[in-house]
């Protein structure tokens, strides 16, 4: 009987030639898991990787359609059909094979049928069903059949990998059939803008596309997507600087640069026709901001949207999800580690007295003997909690003992491995930047740590090229805030520190993210996310590694034996009743009991290495591998060590207890206990009974007479925004978000997002106003971005800085010429913060 190998070479190969499959349409040893990474100390090992033995093709470089499993001649071909169908699910294939040489086993996705077949279908028969089947519901199937047969890009030093071209694939039949809306869902570091220069490559190169915009929210996001889709050349161009190229195929852009002015007055998006582009792809779609990149989709509404995230559906970005529906692919981190293409992390988690109280009380700091030192315009709280450490108090002597702290875990790992430490402000990272220089001054390095944040609208690009390239060994450590948060690639990051107080799951993700990627450049292949705020507590299935599938079937012939001897580790006396579990596949599990001479057998086994757990009543249980042998006989010892007697309990009497924390509000008016979510439903019902629509509520709501009545009867109800911001844990959004979006489930904006978009959408608005005028408008934007619209409206918000330099409401009235001025500038910024587009 031949081995794999030679059933491959002498019975296999000639049965895919004799069927018409040259070497120019199948992929042989095809990688699927590349091998998990395993972190042992500090060094690593890698799993063996999982190859499909063929992949069939729809021509070179083209479309797979099959996947081939091959088992050595001695072995039935029906013990590959698991592995074979494993594989093609993982592509979307429609055809799974599992041949010895002799027989065939096909299974049909189509029908879900497993058949004998007694030769390999023709390269023409399969394409013809796979076209059929592919292109069944297609809107345009002569032209959806050009696309098909369109080559992926090729070049020698480049490949997809199973998943990219899985994506690619899905998205094309979503195309064909008409679909407008498409998302992918892949985790970070696993090439989605790849994923797109292929689709696009395909659509374009096929001719069922002829022009293509790609969107991102910073130039140097928009930048490395422009050098991915370099073999398009000169096809490409950015849309920048108020020019609207119209020749290429490919566009790049920002938000920020399509919103810019033109000399006929139109924004530059609306220079081009709304039928332009066919497609339009936009880059980390989770966190652009629906209300930011809404106004280009609906201009471009008869192109297919294409949206990119590296993050799960979760309620922090549920407005993607709505938008563009349920994604056309996901491939998680946990995917990711399992198939190798993703380094697993190790977690530190470090509390600071401070941070382990989560609050700090001021009386308490100055018994202690702090110095208090308080702004002339502002006013100390009596306590701060940990997410106002930083924002709302600076405490310089916790980001001295944190950076010290850190400073001894890199030194103790490697002091010149890439790090990446989130702050909470710009601030706090130049601080922790300092502190870490110093730490390591001796290093003799000008730049171990920079603050890599954005300055004047902007990356530092100088610093961050120099961080972000493996080759060069600083600067080591980068301070930021959220600007390396998404997008950026670097690969040698071993080190993601968290300093900031983290709420979300989607900006958590995209933190750890930075880590991920595996860099052969500095043999990094694992990575460590050291937590000093406690934010790992937001890991959830996302980064969890799925098991391996339970339909993998374990190769070679069943006649093999594992066999051994139980004794006490001390006595060397055998063990009976001893009980030893097997491992056997990953569902299934055989027990045995030693007998009197401590003896187990296992029988009927496949050759390879097993986990046995092997456990005796006051003996300590042990877990062994071993081999499978081809004799009985062959007997390991197992020893097992006494159990020491067991501890007695401590017994404490009379502690007062008492529950700490529970969930719930009372409602004085009505008398009720709610808990929070029976509270927002309550909310959210109160607020449609008042107000049925949500547009209803946007036209109240700039009517600051009408608003305040509103609010006034919604505390009769005992219903007050500022508790809905502390339940839904979101202090960023003014009450009229929090109100949308309990009573109409809409996709609130925060004050930062509305300030944002005001600032550049509305420059028609903003320049209209003289230079002194405009100084005041800005600084009233930034008191709305803080606090809200009440704010601004305030006649006492123009006795605090900067307006008290300006010779408060005076001297503001003045620069603006007279108070009608001024309130109709107020109205305008009113109606800018809340424009009706926004209600969704």
């Amino acid at each position: 009987m031949l081995n794999e190998a030679d059933t491959r070479a002498k019975l296999i190969d000639p049965k895919l030639k004799e069927a018409g499959w040259t070497e120019e349409i199948v992929s042989r040893e095809y990688p699927i898991s590349v091998g998990r990474i395993e972190v042992i100390g500090e060094t690593t090992r890698r799993a063996a990787p999982k190859k499909a033995d063929y992949i069939l093709r729809l021509n070179q470089h083209g479309e797979a359609l099959a996947v081939v499993e091959a088992k050595e001649e001695g072995v039935s071909a029906t013990k590959g059909v698991a592995q074979a169908k494993e594989y093609a699910k993982s592509l979307r294939l429609l055809f799974a094979y599992s041949t010895n040489g002799h027989e065939i086993e096909e299974f049909n996705f189509l029908t879900n049928k497993q058949t004998t077949v007694k030769e390999f279908p023709s390269p023409e028969e399969l394409k013809k069903q796979y076209v059929t089947a592919i292109l069944r519901d297609a809107i345009d199937k002569t032209k959806g059949e050009k696309i098909l047969n369109e080559p992926y890009y090729f070049a020698p030093t480049f490949s997809l990998r199973y998943y990219q071209e899985a994506t690619v694939h899905s998205a094309i039949q979503q195309i064909t059939e008409g679909k407008k809306r498409l998302l992918l869902t892949l985790a970070t570091g696993t090439g989605k803008t790849v994923i797109a220069f292929n689709l696009v490559w395909k659509l374009l190169k096929s001719g069922y596309f002829k022009r293509v915009l790609f969107i991102a929210d910073r130039n140097f996001l928009r930048n490395q997507a422009y050098n991915t889709f370099e073999p398009f050349g000169d096809a490409r161009v950015i849309i920048e600087e108020g020019k609207t190229p119209r020749h290429q195929n490919v566009y790049f852009s920002i938000y920020q640069a399509l919103y810019g002015p033109t000399p006929s007055g139109k924004r530059i998006f609306e220079e081009y026709p709304s039928d332009f582009f066919d497609l339009i792809i936009i880059d980390e779609c989770h966190r652009s901001g629906f209300g930011t990149w809404n106004d280009i989709l609906k201009h471009f509404s008869g192109a297919v949207h294409l949206g990119m995230t590296a993050t799960p559906k979760r309620t922090d970005n549920v407005d993607s999800y709505k938008y563009f529906g349920e994604p056309v692919y996901v491939y998680s981190y946990g995917q990711g580690v399992q198939d190798g293409y993703l380094a697993p992390f190790i977690v530190h988690r470090i509390l600071t007295n401070i941070d382990k109280d989560g609050q700090l009380s001021i009386e308490e700091a100055k018994s202690k003997g702090a110095e208090i030192i308080v702004p002339v315009e502002e006013e100390a709280q009596d306590v701060y909690s940990q997410k106002e450490f930083e924002r709302k108090i600076t405490l310089p002597d916790r980001t001295h003992e944190i950076a010290k702290h850190l400073a001894k875990l890199l030194k103790t790992f490697d002091p010149m491995a890439k790090t990446m430490v989130f702050c909470v402000d710009s601030d706090h990272a130049d601080l922790m930047a300092k502190e870490l220089q110093n730490e390591f001054s001796d290093l003799g390095f000008d730049n171990y740590a920079v603050s890599i944040i954005a300055r004047n609208g902007d990356i530092q690009e100088a610093e961050y090229e120099r961080f972000k390239d493996s080759e060069k060994p600083n600067p080591v450590v980068a301070t930021t805030v959220d600007l390396l948060t998404t997008g950026i690639d670097v690969p040698s990051v071993r080190n993601v520190v968290i300093v900031k107080p983290i709420s979300s799951k989607i900006v958590f993700k995209q933190i750890i993210g930075r880590g991920c990627r595996i860099d052969a450049v500095t043999g990094k292949n694992f990575f460590r996310i050291i937590d000093y705020i406690g934010a790992t507590r937001l890991f959830d299935d996302w980064e969890k590694v799925p098991e391996p599938t339970s339909e993998e079937e374990p190769e070679g012939d069943e006649n093999y034996f594992v066999s051994g001897m139980v004794v006490d580790e001390e006595l060397q006396d055998p063990i009976a009743g001893a009980t030893i579990t097997l491992q056997r596949k990953v569902n299934e599990q055989l027990y045995e009991r030693t007998d009197r001479e401590g003896l187990f057998l296992f029988s009927q086994l496949p050759s390879k290495k097993y986990s046995l757990s092997v456990r005796a009543t006051d003996f300590k249980s042990r877990t062994v591998s071993l081999d499978a042998v081809d004799n009985p006989k062959e007997t390991a010892l197992i020893e097992l060590a006494r159990a020491g007697k067991k501890p007695k309990k401590v017994i404490v009497k009379g502690l007062p207890v008492h529950i700490a924390e529970e969930d719930r509000l009372v409602l004085e008016k009505e008398g009720k206990t709610l808990t929070v979510e029976e509270y927002i439903k309550y909310a959210g019902s109160k607020v449609v009974q008042k107000i049925a629509h949500a547009q209803d509520l946007r036209n109240l709501w700039v009517d600051p007479e009408k608003r305040r009545n509103f609010l006034e009867d919604l505390t009769q109800e005992s219903i007050y925004p500022e508790v809905l911001a502390e339940l839904l844990q979101r202090p960023d959004l003014d009450g009229f978000d929090l109100l949308s979006q309990v009573a109409y489930g809409t996709i609130p904006l925060s004050r930062d997002e509305r300030a944002e978009s005001l600032l550049n959408k509305e420059q028609r608005f903003l320049t209209a106003f003289s230079n002194d005028a405009r100084e005041i408008i800005y600084a009233l934007i930034e008191k709305y971005r803080l606090v809200g619209i009440e704010e601004i409206e305030n006649p006492l918000v123009f006795e605090l800085p900067p307006f008290d330099k300006m010779g408060r409401i005076e001297g503001v009235q003045k620069q603006f010429g007279d108070i009608d001025k001024l309130k109709t500038a107020i109205a305008g910024l009113r109606n800018r913060f809340y424009p009706s587009s926004y209600v969704q």
